[in-house]
Formats: C-alpha cells, sequence, structure tokens
C-alpha cells in the first residue's frame, strides 16, 4: 500500500481549469501501527539505507517516519533508535 493510497482525489477550479489534487495526508499515530522491534542507527547512515535495511526497500522511508511520529523524515537519522513498524 502507497503512502497517498487512502487520500481521496479532489477537483479545485481556477480560472476555469479543473485542477486536480490530493487530499491532505493526516499522520497515523505510530503507537498504532505495531512495531517488531528498534534499531540503532550507523554512524554516517543516510535515511534511504536504514529504510533499506530496516523495511526491505529505500523507498519506504516514509513508513519508518510514521512509525516514530516523525514530521520530518530525516529527523529519523539524528535519533539513536527508531522503531521498526511491521510489515504489512
Amino acid at each position: 500500500m502507497g503512502r497517498y493510497e487512502k487520500c481521496k482525489t479532489a477537483i479545485q477550479i481556477e480560472n476555469g481549469e479543473a485542477i486536480q489534487y490530493l487530499e491532505r495526508r493526516f499522520l497515523p499515530k505510530g503507537e498504532e501501527i505495531g512495531f517488531v522491534g528498534e534499531t540503532q542507527i550507523g554512524d554516517g547512515e543516510r535515511l534511504d539505507q536504514l529504510a533499506n535495511r530496516t523495511v526491505g526497500d529505500p523507498l519506504l522511508y516514509w513508513k519508518l517516519a510514521d512509525a516514530n511520529n516523525a514530521m520530518n523524515p530525516y529527523s529519523l537519522v539524528d535519533s539513536p533508535t527508531i522503531k521498526i513498524p511491521k510489515k504489512k
């Protein structure tokens, strides 16, 4: 499931032109996601490397952010440890 899969599509009319967009995505509560454990952040480890190591795909970094209640995913690498979400 993609990050925006549950977001509804909306249309706004500007200057007579219909502009389609996705409605706002509200962050889930990390506590409701479920975890398989925690991991330490490696020295100099990038967000894509962290996502690849923990959830198996560098593009799924947003799952780590959701599980750790991080509005800014890049702030995760500044933490000593993070929670690893369950794979769905």
